[in-house]
């Protein structure tokens, strides 16, 4: 918030996190699981 010229105290900040971090962690979950999906769908498994 620096960078922007935006002073923003520390209780703020901690006040964004405790209500925003729920909804980040979800979406953060969803994106995971979409992403072991595909790393799953393009295992080969090769036998002797």
């Amino acid at each position: 918030m620096e960078e922007r010229g935006v002073e923003v105290g520390h209780a703020t900040l901690n006040r964004w996190v405790i209500r925003y971090s729920p909804a980040i962690a979800v979406k953060a979950k969803s994106q995971t699981l979409k992403i072991m999906e595909t790393e799953l769908s393009e295992v080969v498994i090769f036998s002797p």
